[in-house]
């Protein structure tokens, strides 16, 4: 294994894994520099310096994460990273969103105030409206698939660590970690109870 075009090896027949390509199932990937990790589904290696989905790369395991992604040991948020892209950083909850480290040095992944602030409690929306964090602008609640107790819009397959509340045609769902999401479910599939 080179650690260049060849970055892994999978469990069944022991192929060597090429970047971004998914097998049945990893057995390790290999990382020189720590920037190769494994997807959450263990079925890719990735480096993430050629990879425009992940940006930041969790823990001894080396799992990679991607925008609004959050480090699952709350514990300690700074050391559960191995590595976070330029522009990326942590929020309070320990999820990735787009913003400057506050102090690289000392292998600080929080975000900066000024991030922080700027995107939490600067920003107002109207009662029928939420904070899309991705464009750090109001959206209108009609046309997003739900909202967190705290005013942050929900969309299809991101996970919030707060409550949220589904629009009508979504139904909110809650993964193993305890983070929810909604989800959309299809009119055709739906049995219409009359009282």
């Amino acid at each position: 294994m080179d650690g260049i075009k060849y970055i892994g090896k999978e469990t069944k027949h022991g192929f060597c894994v090429i970047d971004s390509e998914i097998y049945n199932q990893i057995d390790y990937c290999f990382s020189m520099g720590n920037h190769i990790c494994v997807t959450k589904n263990q079925k890719s290696c990735i480096n993430i310096l050629k990879n425009s989905h992940y940006v930041a790369i969790q823990d001894k395991i080396h799992i990679c994460l991607g925008l609004n992604d959050y480090v699952s040991n709350m514990q300690d948020q700074n050391k559960s990273l191995v590595f976070i892209k330029e522009g990326f950083c942590l929020d309070n909850d320990g999820r990735v969103i787009y913003g400057d480290i506050l102090n690289k040095e000392n292998g600080n992944y929080q975000c900066s105030e000024n991030i922080l602030n700027r995107t939490y409690l600067k920003l107002q929306c109207l009662e029928n409206q939420c904070l899309d964090e991705r464009k750090y602008t109001c959206a209108d609640m009609s046309y997003v698939p739900g909202i967190t107790e705290n005013g942050i819009c929900v969309f299809q397959n991101v996970f919030h660590k707060s409550k949220i509340n589904c629009n009508k045609q979504y139904c909110s769902y809650i993964n193993k970690l305890n983070f929810s999401t909604c989800v959309l479910y299809t009119s055709k599939f739906v049995i219409v109870i009359i009282l």
